[in-house]
């Protein structure tokens, strides 16, 4: 039987290079080898990174976001028509 390929949680451990370097590491450890393919996995490991970056970040936003209330104006005075 020929080898399946593994679809799992890869661990890298902290590397230099913030976010893209860690894409490619990540890119590195799935089995990537030339850098073309490190190059084309890492891109997409660090899209994907930053979305889930993003979204985090919006769902603490909106939970922690004070609800606005509503201050309303003066009131308008109505206007009358002569009859």
């Amino acid at each position: 039987m020929g080898q399946v390929g593994s679809t799992g949680i890869y661990y890298t451990p902290p590397v230099p290079g913030g976010l893209l370097g860690q894409s490619a590491a990540l890119a590195y450890a799935r089995g990537a080898r030339t850098p073309g393919e490190i190059v084309s996995q890492g891109g997409y490991f660090y899209i994907i990174q930053v979305i889930i970056s993003l979204s985090i970040v919006a769902i603490i936003v909106l939970v922690t976001k004070p609800k606005s209330t509503f201050i309303p104006g003066p009131p308008e005075k109505e206007r009358y028509t002569a009859v």
